[in-house]
């Protein structure tokens, strides 16, 4: 019996098939992963390299939050001692000129006073990590000095979210503590003189420092809220990376068994047309 070439090659054809995805059966049950290599799957490929993508810049921005809430928490802290003293000098200065104490009794005030002003140049200068938080963007060196002058510039760090939010991380002092500083200077000089209008501009100080406050503990919370969703994002990537590439393991050893039962069928067909004539065949 003579047997056409190309049935036997459209047979080995089929063979080289089966015997490839036994190999790639083989190498998901062993490494655990349904997808190995681009052609075992180009769709899941793609979407595992997006979800890697945005995996790491989840990371990246829970790295780079971490450092940050640090810094901020540490100003903030600053600001609510800061907001403390000043409340503390109005007090003060309303007793140094209602009229009812002596001399004496002003020149304690007046020193008391000065004793806030040096709290509060010290928050100004207040530093994390060996960097001055109210400098602006010149963070290696105090942001005032001695006499209350100030040193940084008028820069705003941001940081962005994954979400793409843009998030201020710092407030220049100039902002903050350079007009309160000038108001502690005219309520030591009127504890003593009597200047009424001290008084009012610490009021007015205050509530400079306190909206400060307010804005930059609102860009701290903005942080922390979005670290927290980024971990909970990068938890839900992880998942979904583990879901789309990790094999089954009892599906594919069934896949595997099937595949090396079509083999051995298919090995005996072509090993019985090879037979060289009918005879051979029929036996």
């Amino acid at each position: 019996m003579r047997i056409d070439p190309n049935f036997i090659t459209g047979f080995t054809g089929s063979l080289n098939a089966i015997s490839a995805t036994e190999q790639r059966l083989t190498q998901q049950l062993s490494s655990g992963s349904r997808v190995n290599q681009l052609s075992d799957d180009s769709v899941a490929v793609s979407s595992a390299a997006r979800m890697q993508s945005e995996l790491s810049l989840n990371d990246t921005f829970i790295k780079t939050a971490t450092g940050l809430t640090g810094r901020m928490q540490t100003a903030d802290s600053a600001l609510s001692t800061v907001v403390q003293q000043l409340t503390q000098a109005i007090s003060l200065s309303t007793q140094a000129n209602n009229g009812t104490l002596n001399a004496d009794a002003k020149a304690t005030v007046a020193q008391q006073l000065q004793n806030i002003k040096s709290t509060v140049l010290s928050m100004a200068n207040s530093s994390f990590q060996g960097q001055y938080l109210f400098a602006g963007s010149a963070t290696d060196a105090p942001a005032f000095a001695s006499n209350g002058s100030y040193s940084g510039d008028s820069s705003i760090q941001y940081v962005t979210t994954p979400t793409g939010q843009k998030v201020a991380t710092n407030v220049p002092g100039s902002n903050i503590f350079s007009q309160a500083l000038s108001a502690l200077d005219d309520a030591i000089a009127g504890a003593t003189s009597g200047d009424m209008t001290a008084t009012g501009k610490l009021g007015a100080a205050l509530n400079t420092v306190t909206a400060q406050r307010a804005a930059f503990e609102n860009s701290l919370s903005a942080v922390q809220s979005a670290s927290d969703i980024a971990s909970q994002r990068k938890s839900e990537i992880t998942i979904s990376q583990t879901e789309l590439l990790s094999a089954d393991p009892a599906q594919i050893a069934t896949d595997l068994s099937n595949t090396q039962t079509q083999q051995k069928a298919l090995l005996s067909v072509i090993a019985s047309l090879g037979k060289s004539n009918l005879f051979d065949f029929l036996s």
